[in-house]
């Protein structure tokens, strides 16, 4: 009894064995297989390399014949073109000397008659020259004026600027304001600007004697309008308009 148990055993260990061999030969040829598939494929894929290649280099090949063979046009097309132009240059020379000796009287005849025009111009010539440097003369004398009109503007300009700055101080020291309410302008032009300085950005001028109302006192600066959007000035943010209080009373 114990004896065929082993047996059996033996047996089943044996078929087991069998089986795994067989298994393992059915992986290893799997395996193979697909070895062999990727083996193809890195075939057909190189040769599909080497053939592209073989008709970009034919095509590199065709291009640079054709070109070739266009220069070599484009350089008889250039030839014969030069040389019809220099036989044309040498027919018209050899036309024209034989057309000189043979009339050569013709020819100087010509040449007297031109140099008559030439000189019946001269007066005509010379009056064109003098108008022309009339012209120059009139248009840089009208530059210099135009020079000197700008700097008696510019002049006037800086002198109406420094009146109006010693207007200003003079009215800070005599009628200085420190406190909010309604004020009149004391001062012939003041100008309204879009911040508390004198660098800020100048939107209108105020005459004398027009009102203004101070909402807001800001080192000698007095606000006269409330804040609004700054897109309407081209500014960014808010904004306010605001006066010199040394313009006011």
């Amino acid at each position: 009894m114990e004896k065929d148990w082993q047996e059996g055993i033996k047996s089943v260990l044996k078929n087991g064995k069998k089986k795994l061999d067989q298994k393992y030969e059915q992986i290893k040829e799997k395996d193979q297989k697909k070895e062999e598939v990727k083996a193809q494929r890195q075939i057909e894929k190189t040769e599909m390399i080497r053939r592209e290649k073989i008709k970009e280099d034919r095509k590199k090949r065709q291009v640079e014949r054709r070109r070739i063979k266009n220069e070599a046009i484009n350089s008889r097309i250039k030839f014969v073109f030069k040389s019809l132009c220099l036989a044309g240059v040498l027919i018209w020379a050899c036309w024209f000397t034989t057309d000189f000796v043979y009339n050569y009287d013709l020819w100087i005849a010509k040449y007297h008659k031109w140099s008559i025009e030439y000189e019946a111009q001269e007066p005509a010539r010379a009056q064109a020259e003098v108008k022309y440097a009339e012209k120059k003369r009139l248009e840089l004398l009208e530059y210099q004026e135009n020079k000197r009109k700008e700097a008696i503007a510019a002049e006037n300009r800086r002198t109406d600027e420094a009146r109006e700055k010693a207007a200003l101080e003079y009215e800070k020291i005599e009628r200085p304001v420190s406190s909010l309410g309604n004020y009149t302008v004391a001062v012939s032009s003041l100008k309204v600007r879009l911040s508390p300085s004198s660098f800020g950005e100048v939107t209108n001028r105020l005459g004398m004697g027009q009102k203004v109302t101070v909402e807001e006192i800001d080192n000698g600066w007095g606000r006269v309008s409330r804040y609004y959007d700054g897109a309407v000035e081209g500014k960014s943010g808010m904004v306010a308009r605001w006066v010199d209080l040394g313009g006011v009373k």
